[in-house]
């Protein structure tokens, strides 16, 4: 697998962004509740993170498509970046909230570039995958999927 990684760079590298990325939204996932109870000490933290996790969610449903067909008209790459980009500020902007209504705020706009990333990242992925090894770069590109979901739990220590 190493060797694989080794001589296809701009795939290991695409891996390893997709890791990070899926990472932090796990990481969103993960601690919402205990920030709502222990920062924003909101009355009902599992209720709130429930409209939280929805709100997100209906976000990335309002725009994967669109996105799919903005990243075949402008390209790939730049559709991955700016959903980076556009990721980073609303997760930021979502640590420094004081109130429950700017994080639902902020946690659309997380869920927007979510939801451009998606649609992109899978498209970015066909086209970094060589055909005649296609089931082995998928099967790596979903290690990297499911292993982003186990790292929030190493973040805690």
């Amino acid at each position: 697998m190493v060797a694989v990684l080794r001589s296809h760079r701009v795939f290991a590298w695409f891996i390893l962004s997709r890791l990070l990325i899926l990472a932090g939204l796990a990481a969103v996932r993960t601690f919402a509740q205990n920030y709502l109870q222990d920062v924003l000490k909101v009355p009902n933290p599992a209720a709130e993170t429930g409209q939280l996790m929805t709100i997100l969610g209906l976000a990335v449903l309002l725009v994967i498509l669109p996105a799919g067909f903005l990243a075949d008209k402008v390209g790939r790459k730049r559709v991955n970046l700016f959903a980076v980009l556009l990721g980073t500020v609303g997760t930021t902007l979502m640590l420094t909230v004081g109130s429950y209504n700017a994080l639902v705020f902020f946690a659309a706009i997380v869920g927007i570039a979510v939801g451009i990333f998606y649609s992109a990242n899978w498209a970015l992925a066909m086209d970094l995958i060589p055909a005649a090894e296609a089931a082995l770069f998928l099967g790596l590109t979903n290690l990297a999927t499911a292993g982003a979901g186990s790292l929030p739990g190493l973040s805690g220590l």
